[in-house]
């Protein structure tokens, strides 16, 4: 899917769910039955705004992509993109408390 104002290619699947939600089975299974390979971080984080954070959870140290190009290349070689990251189920939460 391409964002018509950034012009750049959004996930074509978010997954939103807490942690040991069977987020992972879903995500597998998704990428298996379109018969591809799963890019090797399932969990980017990449529209998370970790400058919120006063301490970033040490989990996005090892996960958190900031650039879109770094982004984008997680899904180049695939013909579809799931981001599966567990921190967009806990900006939601915040959304529906406004």
């Amino acid at each position: 899917m391409i964002d018509t104002f950034t012009k750049k290619k959004l996930p074509d699947v978010v997954i939103v769910s807490t942690g040991r939600a069977a987020s992972t089975s879903l995500f597998n299974y998704i990428y298996e039955a379109m018969g591809e390979n799963t890019p090797n971080n399932k969990e980017p984080h990449y529209f998370v705004d970790v400058n919120k954070f006063d301490v970033v959870p040490e989990i996005l140290d090892e996960v958190y992509i900031s650039e879109y190009s770094n982004y984008s290349e997680l899904y180049r070689a695939n013909k579809i993109s799931v981001d599966a990251s567990v921190g967009y189920f806990f900006i939601l939460m915040n959304l529906l408390k406004i």
